[in-house]
């Protein structure tokens, strides 16, 4: 029972410390015409947001690419 008691404490403390983890892309500070990449820890020219690179909306992505599954691919559709 006090095993599972300390467990679960040991449990809370750590997802208070992982919720207060600052957000990289805030600290980044990025202009309006860059995308915060996350994996990289950068900011990326949006013109240089093309096939394979990490995303997560399609306004990450340059205007004829769209964000699938987390990556930039070509489409032809777009704008």
């Amino acid at each position: 029972m006090k095993t599972c008691f300390i467990f679960m404490l040991l449990l809370i403390a750590l997802i208070q410390i992982s919720h207060g983890a600052p957000d990289v892309c805030v600290k980044l500070k990025c202009r309006a015409d860059e995308v915060c990449d996350r994996e990289a820890v950068e900011c990326i020219n949006k013109n240089d947001m093309t096939e394979g690179r990490p995303c997560e909306k399609h306004e990450d992505c340059r205007d004829d690419h769209i964000c699938y599954v987390g990556k930039c691919i070509f489409f032809i559709g777009r704008h």
